[in-house]
């Protein structure tokens, strides 16, 4: 992703820069009467990429995906803690120095914003993460933005500067070992669910319902699975044919919601989250 802003900033700018070093060669050989279609083509694939890229990041920024990554590298565990938590994020350093990314500097501020941006347009107001998720996060931000000694401070402010001035070093590892050690020692001891998380946590109960989750319909596995289901509900196979999957999902959302709305409050909420398959048609999960 980093690359591609790049590129667009390079077309943008009209500089080149090293991931463009072919096609400024091509361009600038180019007649001149031509070189304006040449930049436009250049321009439309860079947005293509860049919006490309996002969708691919949404999968990986759901609620049920995004908590994987307390687990990842130092500095990014507090992105992601803030983030589930829906806590400001105060960044413990500039740089995480990441080894897994080809030992690239990941700017944290913009790695959380560009994460927090990824997770509002998913659009799960109506899903919550799981309880251990939550607990793990919250206890990442009260326990591992523990108060640094002065020396400690000076340290990480040298370290950051370094990183800036000198093309990175590795981080240390003892002080991340620690606390991976506490949080270890503290995974048995389960936080009390809050209201919100009772009403909406209903993950674990679609399935014993026997409710297939909307959120998990995709185009590639049940597009025709939900026009079986649909005209089993009565729909015309007129009427499905012209539906894309978010038009079907969205017509079985509203006749879920007909089908139970006499059975009580918690069944009109689950209708919102997932629906019974009376039809033969099957719904492999993701």
């Amino acid at each position: 992703m980093d690359d591609l802003h790049k590129m667009k900033t390079s077309l943008d700018r009209g500089v080149p820069c090293p991931s463009l070093i072919d096609f400024w060669k091509a361009y600038q050989a180019c007649p001149e009467e031509l070189q304006t279609i040449q930049m436009k083509k250049a321009k439309r694939f860079v947005q293509e990429a860049i919006i490309i890229a996002h969708k691919h990041f949404s999968r990986y920024t759901s609620k049920s995906l995004l908590p994987a990554a307390l687990l990842t590298e130092n500095g990014i565990p507090d992105v992601i803690a803030s983030i589930i938590t829906e806590r400001e994020y105060i960044p413990s350093g500039i740089y995480c120095y990441s080894e897994v990314h080809g030992k690239r500097l990941i700017n944290l501020r913009l790695f959380h914003d560009f994460v927090k941006r990824s997770v509002m347009s998913n659009k799960e107001q109506d899903t919550a993460y799981a309880p251990m998720a939550l607990h793990i996060a919250d206890f990442r931000l009260k326990n591992v933005h523990l108060k640094l000694s002065e020396k400690e401070e000076e340290d990480e402010a040298t370290y950051s500067q370094s990183h800036q001035d000198n093309d990175a070093q590795h981080f240390k590892h003892e002080r991340l070992q620690t606390l991976e050690d506490q949080a270890k020692a503290t995974l048995h001891k389960n936080k009390k669910q809050n209201a919100k998380q009772k009403n909406t946590g209903v993950e674990r109960t679609l399935k014993i319902l026997g409710l297939f989750p909307f959120g998990k319909l995709v185009k590639k596995l049940h597009h025709d699975a939900l026009r079986v289901e649909l005209m089993h509900r009565g729909c015309t196979e007129e009427e499905v044919a012209g539906w894309g999957v978010t038009d079907r999902k969205n017509k079985l959302k509203a006749l879920e919601k007909l089908r139970v709305k006499e059975d009580g409050k918690e069944a009109v909420n689950n209708s919102k989250l997932g629906f019974k398959v009376l039809s033969s048609a099957s719904f492999p999960d993701n």
